[in-house]
């Protein structure tokens, strides 16, 4: 069995998350065993492995200590009736959320919020003193159990957190750390007589990942900030391949300081059986960083699927609009793609570029976009799941990221027809992007050439036409087959 190891999954993914996604796609395809091993305690997990279409094959750690199958689901209860009938409780609503005030004698008790809005299934329940601080929080799984409940110091701060089985026993402490609300130890109870103690949540985490091992098993890490000290804690013999998503230094052009997620491996690469990266020119830089030390696959996180077909007309892209798909943070760069509105407003009235993504800069962009006047030109969006009618309809994708570890939001692009104007940086555009077929590559930060790149796309109708016929068969060095072949083949590499 192969287990890709992340921590969670959230309800806005990363491009991380569609990475192994597409890889469990592949290892179907070729018939190779294959789980997406989460580990974090995540009781709303289900809920998002259900919207992205892959419970079946998806293991959570904590369904071991719940005692439960993935695919159970408890019975639907009218809670609040229960609140009112069993306990007394005089339910408010908050505003028209699905968060209720539970009020007893007039003294609020309580505060609940439902998953639902048929009220059916709780995500928390949290309990209030006299002077309304928080004291005890139940925490129910998205499948309709108990899963949890967290005890509090009177300083509102996580003491201990008790993880029940689907029968109510405590099969889990966890014990924090007040001042950081770090886990400090964890005792586990996998039968009254059989208590487990750990120092750490590491420590625990690797008794678990020793626990699953199977002889001829491999975990591939994809997340490797929290996991690679787990595993560095994990026996020996159990062999392990880490997945490098980003970037292996800080600043790829002026610095050799490796970034944080990345500071524990680099110094144990020996102890893993492999690293894969996304391109060819990351596997030469990571060879060298790591001195040698272990094989190092160059495997992209992304493909095209049969399902997509050759471009038969572009009547449905929208002349002038433009896309950027990224997370709004600040190595993204999307102030570059904002000055480039500025400077075409001039040559094109109409144009508009939107935005697609989540993250804490989106503020930040809502004011510069107000203070350049540029409201009616570019437009923010939340994250979309289903990216296909946003690529469909757009004339063309704009991407300025400083450095990547393979900007898969290009190839997605790419895939639908729609050509990629980028910055040539570290990694990946150059690995996908043919300059002249189906976009263009702009020297790094070199805006002014940026801007010309892409006015002259605009204005060239005929030259427009070209890279829309030539953006799929340009990019059948990643089809599926192709993909699947370079896993397999790493399959079947003497790794062990």
């Amino acid at each position: 069995m192969f287990y890709f190891v992340g921590i969670d999954l959230p309800h806005a993914i990363t491009g991380v998350d569609r990475a192994m996604f597409n890889r469990i796609k592949l290892f179907n395809s070729i018939d190779q065993p294959a789980k997406i091993l989460y580990f974090n305690y995540y009781p709303l997990l289900y809920r998002n492995t259900k919207k992205f279409g892959v419970t079946e094959d998806v293991l959570y750690l904590y369904d071991h200590f719940h005692e439960v199958h993935s695919s159970y689901q408890g019975p639907k209860q009218d809670w609040l009736a229960y609140f009112k009938d069993v306990r007394g409780y005089i339910p408010v609503q908050v505003n028209t959320s699905n968060d209720y005030m539970l009020y007893y004698n007039t003294k609020l008790v309580a505060y609940v919020r439902f998953t639902d809005s048929e009220l059916n299934q709780i995500d928390f329940l949290s309990y209030y003193d006299t002077n309304l601080k928080k004291i005890k929080e139940d925490t129910y799984d998205y499948r309709g159990f108990k899963s949890s409940t967290t005890y509090y110091d009177n300083e509102q701060r996580a003491q201990v957190q008790h993880i029940y089985s689907i029968d109510g026993q405590v099969k889990v402490e966890r014990y924090f750390d007040v001042t950081n609300q770090s886990i400090k130890h964890v005792i586990v109870h996998e039968t009254p007589n059989d208590e487990r103690i750990f120092v750490s949540n590491d420590a625990f985490l690797a008794y678990c990942m020793e626990q699953f091992y199977k002889e001829g098993d491999l975990f591939i890490i994809d997340r490797p900030f929290e996991m690679v000290p787990v595993f560095n804690l994990v026996d020996q013999k159990i062999p392990a391949a880490v997945v490098m998503h980003a970037v292996p230094y800080n600043n790829m052009y002026d610095s050799t300081e490796i970034q944080f997620q990345y500071q524990t491996l680099i110094p144990s690469a020996n102890r893993f059986n492999a690293i894969i990266v996304s391109t060819e020119q990351q596997k030469a830089d990571v060879e060298r960083i790591i001195d040698y030390k272990t094989k190092v696959f160059a495997i992209p996180v992304g493909f095209v699927s049969h399902a997509h077909q050759p471009l038969e007309n572009h009547n449905n892209k929208k002349a002038n609009q433009l896309i950027s798909i990224a997370r709004y943070e600040n190595g993204k760069q999307h102030e570059h793609q904002f000055r480039l509105i500025q400077k075409l407003v001039k040559d094109f009235p109409d144009i508009e570029l939107h935005l697609y993504g989540y993250g804490s800069f989106q503020e930040k962009f809502r004011q510069m976009i107000s203070e350049m006047q540029l409201q009616k030109h570019v437009f923010i969006h939340h994250f979309v799941d289903d990216l296909t009618p946003i690529y469909n309809q757009a004339s063309l994708s704009i991407f300025t990221s400083n450095s990547e570890g393979f900007a898969l939001s290009i190839l997605e692009s790419l895939i639908h027809h729609t050509p990629v104007i980028a910055y040539d940086i570290k990694y990946g555009p150059s690995e996908m992007i043919i300059d002249g077929v189906n976009g263009n590559l702009v020297a790094r930060n070199d805006e002014d050439a940026l801007y010309h790149t892409v006015k002259a796309f605009l204005s060239d109708e005929a030259l427009q036409t070209k890279y829309y016929q030539q953006c799929y068969q340009s990019i059948q060095k990643f089809n599926e087959d192709a993909i699947a072949q370079k896993w397999l083949n790493f399959t079947q590499y003497d790794i062990y």
